[in-house]
């Protein structure tokens, strides 16, 4: 979401992007209230060290997944707020 969607959203709100650093971009989304900043930080941050991040230990692979599984109701929060803004604000949906 955040490398794709994200820009299209404030493209299609005529904001200049391409000059936009990701974290200007996070801060214009809030204030959209489209997303909170400090969340989608902090849910880039777990998913980082679990793609980044090789352990040998199975628990804190299987710890770290099951992190990521307990915020995935935040990530679903957060593209059903961006759907529906689109819907609202552009017309546009997605075909089922």
């Amino acid at each position: 979401m955040g490398e794709k969607i994200f820009p299209y959203i404030l493209l299609m709100n005529g904001e200049e992007v391409k000059k936009m650093s990701f974290i200007d971009r996070l801060n214009r989304l809030e204030e959209l209230e489209l997303v909170e900043k400090d969340l989608w930080m902090n849910l880039s941050q777990e998913r980082n060290e679990i793609a980044h991040e090789y352990s040998f230990n199975q628990q804190e692979v299987v710890d770290s997944i099951n992190a990521i599984y307990e915020k995935s109701d935040k990530l679903i929060e957060i593209y059903d707020r961006l759907y529906k803004y689109c819907i609202d604000k552009f017309g546009l949906k997605v075909p089922e």
